[in-house]
């Protein structure tokens, strides 16, 4: 779909060291003033850990672009 609109998605790389889910603290350089939306999935079918969603979301809050 984002060839459609012409947007880049960008994917956030996860460690093993984090359980193999998305820490929101290394998202954040991922975001920029062209960034039109965050998804974060809530967990994970692989490993049943959950993604840290309300930090995700707080950490958005913070960001002035």
């Amino acid at each position: 779909m984002n060839r459609y609109f012409e947007v880049e998605t960008r994917l956030v790389p996860v460690k093993a060291s984090n359980g193999f889910i998305m820490d929101p603290h290394d998202a954040l350089q991922y975001i920029d003033e062209n960034t039109i939306g965050v998804m974060v999935i809530m967990g994970s079918t692989y490993t049943g850990h959950f993604e840290n969603v309300q930090l995700m979301n707080d950490l958005c809050g913070f960001i002035s672009l």
